[in-house]
């Protein structure tokens, strides 16, 4: 049985980045991210955890999805080269201005973005195990599915 996390869930305040918890890159994109997002914008969710597993399957994707990390923002998951500019849209400037790659055709910049993807865990290394942050920034990584809050009437 999937889990289905409410769209009023607190967990949707925030932009999501489900992340490939065991890539060495994407390790280093969260940090990208995380050093320039002082306003504590975004929470990052490993694809391999729980939460991560229940949110893929929400919106549509295979369990196993490791392509791309997902942006879900506003109801709405996005992955590859265009998440990438969502991200940085978000991001103090000059981090905005990765924005206009949207004039380069989608399917171009996708493809870019694939072949770093396929390639990533070669170029870059990988990890044998999903870590854990236990740092002062673990409040921003979310491993766990939210208790699902249940309403009742009083009669």
């Amino acid at each position: 049985m999937n889990t289905l996390i409410p769209d009023h869930s607190p967990l949707f305040r925030h932009p999501l980045v489900l992340f490939d918890g065991m890539c060495n890159l994407c390790d280093h994109t969260v940090n990208f991210i995380i050093k320039r997002d002082r306003a504590e914008i975004f929470r990052f969710v490993p694809l391999q955890s729980p939460l991560g597993v229940a949110l893929l399957v929400q919106f549509g994707f295979p369990e196993d999805y490791r392509e791309s990390f997902v942006l879900i923002d506003e109801g709405q998951a996005v992955t590859k080269s265009t998440a990438f500019m969502r991200i940085s849209q978000k991001l103090p400037q000059p981090w905005p201005l990765c924005a206009l790659a949207a004039v380069i055709p989608r399917p171009l910049r996708d493809f870019v973005y694939t072949r770093i993807g396929r390639n990533r865990y070669h170029w870059f290394g990988r990890h044998n195990y999903c870590e854990v942050r236990t740092d002062d920034l673990s409040h921003r990584f979310i491993t766990a599915i939210p208790s699902i809050e249940t309403k009742r009437s009083d009669s």
